[in-house]
């Protein structure tokens, strides 16, 4: 009898403690709120056909992790995604030479904003924080001497506010939204200027 007991107190014990470790883990998650599987793709865009044999990356930008700087926060962040275009829209078909895809600016800068005051601030959302996005790049074209043979770079900026009280998966999709129109927009101008000033390279 007394084993028996003795039994069923060490599996309570073994399952308490499992259970107390799962709660842990669980409370380790890192994802994104509702943005798991979040994406920007430039897939369905016709590819910007350049005349080197290998496209290459380079990051120039190192993100700081510490306020003001918050785009390591972002569910897709500005990095990421413009390394995902120089994938997805720069193809080599070439036999020699390099196009290096240059990342010097992918940062988002977050600033609190004052509250209104008086009465108007009590019965009223206001935007609490601001976020102003900047991305740059360039491409610098090297031909099979190892010599540079042209360069163009482009950029994009945006800003967003949210209102007090905004909910974590609320802001983590206005943080989605707006990097989202960020790339469009530095697509955009990128594409424009590899093809009007990289002509020989581009196809």
């Amino acid at each position: 009898m007394k084993n028996s007991f003795s039994h069923v107190l060490a599996t309570f014990v073994l399952g308490v403690f499992v259970l107390g470790v799962s709660a842990l883990l669980g409370g380790c998650e890192t994802v994104p709120p509702g943005k798991a599987n979040a994406e920007i793709s430039f897939a369905h865009l016709p590819p910007i056909v350049i005349n080197v044999a290998t496209v290459e990356i380079v990051h120039e930008y190192r993100p700081s992790y510490a306020k003001p700087n918050v785009e390591h926060l972002f569910p897709v962040t500005p990095a990421a995604a413009m390394e995902r275009w120089a994938k997805e829209r720069l193809r080599p078909m070439g036999a020699s030479g390099v196009a290096r895809f240059v990342i010097m600016d992918a940062s988002v800068k977050e600033t609190k904003l004052e509250k209104k005051k008086g009465l108007v601030g009590l019965v009223t959302k206001n935007p609490s924080e601001r976020y102003d996005a900047i991305v740059r790049a360039r491409i610098d074209v090297v031909d099979a001497s190892g010599r540079a043979a042209g360069m163009v770079s482009g950029h994009a900026t945006r800003y967003q506010t949210v209102i007090e009280g905004i909910s974590p998966n609320d802001r983590a999709q206005a943080w989605f939204d707006m990097t989202s129109a960020l790339l469009a927009d530095f697509d955009r101008e990128m594409e424009r200027n590899t093809r009007e000033l990289l002509g020989n390279w581009v196809r």
